[in-house]
């Protein structure tokens, strides 16, 4: 797996926007919103992008992005949109600024969907995605709005739901 510098790459999308004299604004979630806000340093497989399709002038950005770099042509991609239909209605309203270039906006979920998101993905994956809720570090309250927000989904386990909840009160000191 490559592992993506989202802040290079995300600066270079810009860039790559201007030569199509485009400007837009994206939203994200995962590890590159976590990377953009500036909560982690890491790298990550790829930058997921909450939209229903892409827009042809983002597309070819994309790819010029990866051709650059040495990126898979999907290390910007929108599988992660199902996640739209869990989201509030409200989501994009109380999304956070992430990157404001010169033709790109990118837009991170707001912290409680990102928490929300992370632990949905910890309890349906048992993934990494647990670290990211360590770097977030949840308040007891927003765990709560968490365990409701993944007890809502039908896939959810809600003794799994509250396993990595009580593990994550534990490692946080809550």
């Amino acid at each position: 797996m490559i592992a993506i510098e989202v802040k290079k790459a995300i600066k270079e999308l810009d860039r790559a926007l201007g030569k199509e004299d485009c400007s837009m604004e994206i939203y994200v979630c995962g590890g590159a919103a976590l990377a953009l806000l500036g909560l982690s340093n890491r790298k990550t497989g790829d930058v997921d992008m909450i939209a229903k399709f892409v827009e042809p002038a983002l597309d070819r950005a994309i790819k010029h992005v990866a051709k650059k770099y040495g990126y898979p042509e999907t290390w910007m991609n929108n599988r992660v949109s199902p996640i739209i239909d869990r989201l509030p209605l409200n989501w994009k309203k109380t999304a956070t600024k992430a990157f404001d270039g010169e033709n790109l906006t990118v837009f991170s979920l707001s912290r409680q969907n990102l928490i929300n998101s992370k632990l949905h993905a910890c309890v349906e994956r048992r993934s990494s995605d647990y670290y990211d809720l360590i770097i977030l570090s949840p308040t007891v309250a927003e765990l709560k709005k968490g365990r409701h927000y993944c007890l809502k989904q039908k896939s959810s386990n809600p003794i799994w739901t509250d396993a990595f909840i009580n593990m994550l009160k534990r490692e946080l000191g809550l």
